[in-house]
């Protein structure tokens, strides 16, 4: 999307992939209960849940992230582990969702897990090296590092 002269054009792309996304989500979710929640029933609540909405009129893109979280959890509870963790790897485009995601499979104790979305996590920030090399990725940590910094300041912690 980033490589689109126009932003009006990325824009309504993204709107389109995530219109299209949305069954998919439902999808998971219906494999996910074990097809207790029927399909069509949860592409209509994920339509109609106002963030999906919000996401769509904004340009942002949590329906995405919600198809991460549910397919990933899908395949792990049908015992592929490792394949649910490769699909949690691709948080790596979203940094922090991926620290936090990562704790998931750690407290669970669920290794292959864990590998799956450390080496699909890797994998994926390997890929975009090419395109948009290894500086974007050390503007990430800084921003990241002085973010840190401001909370505890925020926060009136000591830092250590």
């Amino acid at each position: 999307l980033g490589m689109i002269d126009r932003p009006q054009v990325a824009y309504r792309v993204l709107q389109f992939l995530c219109v299209l996304l949305v069954p998919v989500a439902a999808l998971g979710v219906n494999v996910l209960s074990r097809g207790r929640v029927w399909w069509s029933v949860a592409t209509i609540c994920l339509f109609a849940y106002p963030g999906t909405r919000g996401g769509l009129d904004l340009g942002q893109n949590p329906v995405i992230s919600l198809c991460i979280v549910v397919w990933g959890w899908a395949l792990a509870s049908r015992g592929y582990n490792f394949a649910g963790g490769l699909v949690w790897g691709l948080f790596a485009f979203k940094p922090v969702w991926a620290a936090a995601f990562l704790l998931v499979p750690i407290l669970s104790r669920r290794w292959r897990f864990f590998l799956g979305m450390a080496l699909g996590g890797g994998g994926f920030v390997l890929l975009t090296l090419p395109v948009v090399g290894v500086q974007p990725w050390l503007d990430w940590l800084k921003v990241g590092s002085e973010a840190n910094d401001l909370f505890f300041d925020d926060a009136g912690t000591v830092k250590t």
